[in-house]
């Protein structure tokens, strides 16, 4: 009798159905990835939700108006410096319009608070 080709065949058929059971187990991780998918993508937008809030929680806090809030507050009166404050004049060009109308030629830091005279 002649094996070789009745081997053949049975070489063909073990290797058929061990790739055919590597195939399905690989499409079994995809499904499982494709259901765990949507949860994810919850996650994923709850979190994006709240990173938006912490966001717009540190621009509330951070705002110059709210921080001048705290110095009031009796915690935070300790941060207070306790000299006179000196002003310094960013905007040159405002600066000098508002030297020209009132007539002043020169201010300190004090007359600008409304703390000294003129």
């Amino acid at each position: 009798m002649n094996k070789g080709p009745l081997g053949k065949i049975l070489i063909c058929v073990i290797s058929f159905s061990v790739a055919l059971c590597a195939y399905l187990n690989a499409r079994n991780d995809v499904t499982c990835l494709m259901i765990e998918l949507p949860r994810i993508s919850h996650e994923l937008s709850l979190i994006e939700e709240k990173n938006t809030i912490l966001k717009f929680e540190v621009e509330k806090f951070e705002n110059p108006s709210y921080l001048l809030n705290l110095l009031n507050t009796c915690e935070y009166a300790h941060l207070l410096p306790r000299e006179g404050y000196e002003v310094i004049a960013v905007d040159a060009q405002k600066a000098k319009n508002e030297k020209e109308k009132s007539g002043v030629t020169g201010f300190s830091g004090k007359t600008l608070l409304g703390t000294g005279g003129l």
